[in-house]
């Protein structure tokens, strides 16, 4: 006598049907949790980023400036001394995740002074699924995310 040994088909149809069921559930929750993780990345950048910049802003004893334009792009920019006199340094980009836009309330721009002392306002990073966190920036520098 032979010994069959395997699966039937029935058997892998019914493991195929499992799989897919679980694949239904699992992958739109697995992509919310990607959109918002990815959210959140970009809101701990933009406030890292004002943080760096107020620290920049204080050590070289230099005024520094943050713009927003309401895209997934804000630029800063430094200056240093040379010669002498202070000069702008070139502006740097930094890039958010797609769907994601930011944007300050007054007029899209954030300036340290050489003390770190900043002009109060409140940037706001949306998403488009919905999702939105605001940073504020008070007088003194700090920054904290709502």
């Amino acid at each position: 006598m032979r010994s069959h040994s395997g699966f039937s088909l029935y058997e892998l149809m019914v493991v195929i049907a499992i799989i897919a069921v679980l694949s239904a559930i699992v992958v739109p929750n697995m992509i919310s949790w990607r959109n918002n993780s990815q959210f959140s990345a970009a809101v701990r950048q933009v406030k890292s980023t004002i943080e760096g910049l107020r620290m920049a802003a204080i050590k070289r004893n230099l005024p520094a400036d943050l713009f927003f334009n309401g895209t997934n792009i804000f630029t800063t920019q430094t200056r240093a001394i040379t010669a002498g006199a202070a000069v702008l340094n070139p502006l740097v980009n930094h890039g958010l995740p797609p769907g994601v836009t930011v944007n300050a309330n007054n007029g899209g721009q954030l300036n340290f002074n050489n003390r770190g002392m900043a002009t109060p306002c409140t940037v706001t990073v949306q998403h488009t699924n919905g999702l939105s966190n605001q940073i504020v920036v008070a007088i003194t520098g700090s920054s904290r995310i709502q």
